[in-house]
């Protein structure tokens, strides 16, 4: 999984916290800017200008009703005089409680091209409309004379509410929520309210007069566009039905979201069920995201407190005292799907193509999945609504990268009962091929950093994981976890602290990811004792927290620490300098809370570099180089006795008298291993490899590192399939990368250069996060630790 909870939910929560601020457009802003005060020079006469009319009302002088008696029956004209540029004309009249609204008929000016619409929502009120369709285009009527008639009727029986929250089931909201980080969201859905200011009136036929004579290709809209909103009876065309859904729920109004929970029996699953159920939250309208003129509004909220598995959540909308229909509901037990996210390549040289794959993803509950797609940049995608999309996208996925920078791919699964989970991956795309690389200057958060000791990477929960050991003033030697957000953050985590002890001369690190969280193991020289410990994350990425054990406290100095996960077991090495023993310490539970350990491995001869760690065949092994005491280059495997491992007596690789390990043992795709080493006095880099996994058989391919450098620090490792290697010269203070050309080994590509600016030195590491390859390594000049990826 490419990011951890703390990870998608930091996304999430960027994204809600710009919802919560809202965009510079508030719900029921149109594309014109075509709301007009009465209170400008315009003269008003026996009427009332309603929000939404369109006209220059600086330039315009007047317009007034006239009654007359047609057929005895009252019918009221309104006059222009001098009205300049008219669009819309929005108008309320006061009348007799015995009448109502009937027919009603455009004046020339918009006869023939226009949208009416007139009723009468109160007793003595009635409300009357006029647009030009499209009357965005060109400009508006000029002059005097009859804009509209509006006829009137004798009142029927029936009673009218000019303010009622929506209650049909054309308005009912589907409510998504994502349990893991507790989201819900929504989109904003009340029929006939095309502006989307929260009320169904008579400046809603501006909007569908913008989208007249729309259809929708495959025969529906978008449902996150504005077109959607206003095709209000759903027939896929914006025509004069549209107009139906304005009149039928005149008054509807959203002031509210009220958010409830209780049982399944509490939940009013009918249009006039009685709400049940506890109410826990309310947010208003305001608290909308998204421009109202473009797309359908929605919402993201965070679920304020934590309610029982088998209970529902749902919303309701609310006009003042009046509860509208109830959203869907989610939860009473249904489970959230597995997402599951596969995509290539993670990085490239634009322009280049990833393709993505989330076939993989399940429903506990057996439920079929939706998929949702979005890829972009992070600001991108914070002031997008791309990610809530209800349509379907299907498994895969794919996407052209243009240009370079840094890129997120989401991918969110949803179940019919609106459950939702996410999945986010990176994509780092650049301009030239090579390593891309991240400086971390430590002394802001370390003002008493003296030097940097050591420095390890690896992968956890699809993160980069750094850590790192340094002194601390004139004594104090302590470990720190320094994790990013991404494959290539540039912000990360560095104020991690793991373990502290005082009067270190040096401190050597490892880490690994052991049961889905970083776990650190360090080994100390305290001048006339030492000390090693172990540390894991309880919580990948809650860096404060950490299972410590401290294996032993010795009267000998202890270095050469690795820490491996083997077969899901934590496997921790170590040497003591004075006795000259190899330490092994076994975690024989998934979560490394307890181990066997410290004990003595047989071995040959005293360890005088790192215990180099790797998993073969499922069973630890390691390397290491026994100094002047035999001068030899061992290898031992292991096998599983239960959680133990039983460590047979070791091969001699090589008779060196001189020799260097620094992460030396690499086990190749086949599973083989490969032993790359250094001999100090020929400052150069050797490679042992055996033929098979058992390493019944080991070809010497001598030297393969670049002839004719000055090698000093180094590190190996595989990257992308092959052996790979990364050294310091230290003449030219220089850090080169160098990969074998085969799987194997056999043959090696031209070193790169990585960084030539390491005058005082380097400590080297890699590993692979995601597939991709990453280096991390310390200039100790400047007090700096470096991290970069290779892209090719």
């Amino acid at each position: 999984m490419r990011y951890g909870r703390q990870k998608i939910a930091m996304l999430l929560c960027a994204v809600l916290a710009l919802a919560s601020c809202g965009s510079n457009a508030r719900p029921g802003d149109a594309a014109l800017d075509a709301t007009v005060s009465p209170h400008a020079t315009l003269r008003l006469d026996g009427l009332e200008l309603l929000d939404g009319s369109m006209l220059d009302t600086v330039d315009s002088r007047g317009i007034s009703v006239q009654w007359s008696d047609v057929d005895g029956q009252p019918v009221a004209s309104i006059i222009a005089d001098g009205v300049q540029d008219l669009r819309a004309l929005y108008f309320s009249l006061e009348h007799d409680d015995s009448l109502q609204a009937g027919a009603f008929t455009a004046g020339d000016w918009a006869a023939g091209n226009s949208l009416s619409l007139a009723l009468t929502p109160e007793a003595g009120h009635s409300e009357a409309g006029i647009v030009l369709v499209n009357p965005e285009d060109g400009s508006g009527f000029s002059g005097s004379g009859v804009l509209a008639r509006l006829e009137f009727q004798p009142a029927d029986s029936g009673e009218r509410s000019s303010s009622a929250a929506p209650s049909t089931e054309a308005s009912r909201m589907q409510l998504y929520f994502a349990p893991d980080f507790g989201l819900l969201y929504w989109y904003y859905r009340n029929q006939g309210d095309y502006d989307q200011n929260g009320e169904v009136n008579i400046s809603d036929l501006t909007p569908l007069a913008i989208h007249f004579g729309k259809a929708a290709a495959g025969g529906s809209f978008d449902f996150t566009k504005v077109e959607s909103v206003v095709d209000g009876d759903g027939n896929g065309e914006i025509n004069i039905s549209d107009i139906s859904p304005i009149g039928a729920n005149f008054g509807n109004s959203v002031q509210d979201f009220k958010l409830y929970f209780g049982t399944m029996a509490d939940y009013p699953a009918n249009p006039g069920d009685t709400p049940g159920g506890l109410e826990i939250e309310s947010w208003p309208l305001a608290d909308a995201s998204g421009e109202a003129a473009s797309k359908r509004l929605y919402f993201t909220k965070q679920l304020p407190i934590m309610v029982p598995a088998a209970s529902g959540l749902w919303l309701h909308p609310v006009s003042g005292s009046s509860i509208g229909i109830a959203s869907t509901s989610v939860g009473f037990g249904n489970q959230s799907p597995q997402v599951s996210l596969q995509a290539a390549p993670l990085t490239g040289v634009a322009p280049f193509s990833v393709s993505a794959d989330g076939s993989a993803s399940s429903d506990p509950d057996g439920d079929p999945l939706s998929y949702t797609w979005v890829f972009g940049d992070l600001t991108a995608l914070y002031t997008s609504d791309a990610l809530y999309n209800p349509a379907d996208m299907g498994a895969q996925f794919s996407v052209d990268v243009e240009t370079g920078g840094e890129y997120v791919l989401i991918l969110m699964v949803r179940d019919p009962q609106g459950a939702v989970a996410f999945q986010v991956q990176d994509v780092v795309a650049v301009d030239n091929a090579g390593w891309q690389i991240r400086e971390f200057d430590m002394t802001g958060n370390h003002p008493t950093l003296e030097t940097i000791f050591d420095v390890d990477v690896c992968e956890v929960a699809g993160r980069p994981t750094i850590a790192y050991a340094y002194k601390q003033g004139t004594t104090g030697g302590h470990v720190y976890l320094l994790q990013g957000d991404s494959l290539f953050d540039g912000d990360w985590d560095i104020d991690n602290l793991v373990y502290g002890q005082s009067g270190t001369n040096f401190c050597e690190v490892a880490v690994a990811e052991i049961d889905g969280t970083a776990a650190v193991a360090a080994s100390y020289d305290r001048g006339g004792n030492g000390e090693a410990v172990f540390a894991r994350q309880v919580e990948s990425g809650g860096t404060d927290m950490y299972n410590t054990l401290v294996f032993e406290q010795s009267t000998g100095a202890l270095s050469g620490v690795d820490l491996a996960n083997i077969n899901g077991q934590a496997m921790v090495a170590y040497r003591n300098n004075a006795s000259g023993e190899l330490r092994f310490c076994v975690a024989i539970d998934s979560s490394a809370q307890n181990f066997v350990g410290p004990f003595n491995v047989g071995i040959t001869g005293a360890p005088s570099s790192q215990i180099c760690l790797a998993e073969v065949q499922g069973a630890p092994a390691f390397s290491y180089w026994a100094g002047p005491s035999s001068n030899r280059l061992r290898y031992h495997t292991a096998v599983m006795n239960g959680p133990l491992p039983v460590f047979n007596s070791g091969t001699t690789l090589a008779v060196l008298t001189s020799c260097y390990l620094s992460d030396a043992l690499i086990v190749r795709e086949d599973g083989s291993p490969s032993v790359l080493f250094d001999i100090p006095v020929n400052t150069a880099i050797y490679g042992l490899r055996a033929a098979d996994p058992q390493a019944s058989m080991w070809t010497a391919d001598g030297e393969i590192s670049q002839a004719g450098a000055a090698i000093g620090e180094y590190c190996a490792g595989m990257h992308g399939g092959r052996p790979a290697i990364l050294w310091y010269d230290f003449l030219t203070a220089e850090l080169y990368y160098q990969r074998a050309a085969d799987a194997d080994g056999t043959s090696w590509e031209a070193a790169v250069l990585v960084d030539d600016s390491l005058a005082l030195g380097t400590r080297p590491c890699m590993a692979e996060v995601l597939g991709v390859p990453v280096i991390a390594y310390i200039d100790k000049g400047r007090n700096m630790i470096c991290y970069g990826i290779y892209v090719e």
